[in-house]
């Protein structure tokens, strides 16, 4: 699957055949994306990347995932998902993360807003959630932006470096998309 989001930007499903442009991605922006992201110290080589994929390339046939690659032309420059899909509760998480450079050019809430939709409309899902360590605050201005609710805040949630990270957890409902 392929979603153009502008002249630029796509998301593409995630696949193995994209684990050398991922991996690059992540060596480039490894100091950036760990600071929130607890993930990263793990991911080391491309066949980490490669085995990840594959794995995303699994849940997505289950229908326990969808996941992107946001593609700028043909550079990998983050990801866009919707992960731990509950098909009886209907709800979903959407993650995401993109590569310094291309921060504040609005590409992740366009893409957010898009996988949205999938949710929304082709899964048939009722409510998605946003979790962001309260500090980031690049992170939060994306549900804040999109009309996610902000439900609490998740003491000591994540650990990343070692560290404790309370999570801001926002949430949109369906029938939230008409009003």
């Amino acid at each position: 699957m392929n979603i153009i989001l502008s002249d630029e930007f796509s998301l593409q499903v995630s696949h193995s055949a994209h684990a050398e442009k991922l991996f690059e991605a992540v060596e480039a922006n490894r100091s950036h994306l760990e600071t929130f992201l607890p993930w990263v110290p793990y991911m080391k080589t491309m066949e980490d990347f490669f085995t990840y994929l594959k794995n995303c390339e699994v849940l997505y046939a289950q229908g326990l995932e969808c996941s992107f690659n946001i593609f700028e032309r043909d550079r990998i420059i983050g990801r866009v998902g919707l992960h731990y899909i509950q098909k009886p509760n209907q709800t979903a998480n959407i993650g995401y993360w993109l590569v310094a450079n291309q921060q504040g050019k609005g590409i992740v809430t366009k893409a957010v807003k898009r996988v949205m939709k999938i949710g929304f409309e082709d899964l048939s899902l009722n409510r998605l959630e946003i979790k962001a360590a309260v500090q980031n605050i690049r992170s939060r201005a994306i549900p804040e932006r999109l009309g996610f609710r902000l439900e609490g805040i998740l003491r000591q949630a994540e650990v990343v470096q070692d560290a404790f990270y309370d999570q801001a957890l926002y949430s949109f409902l369906k029938d939230e998309l008409q009003q």
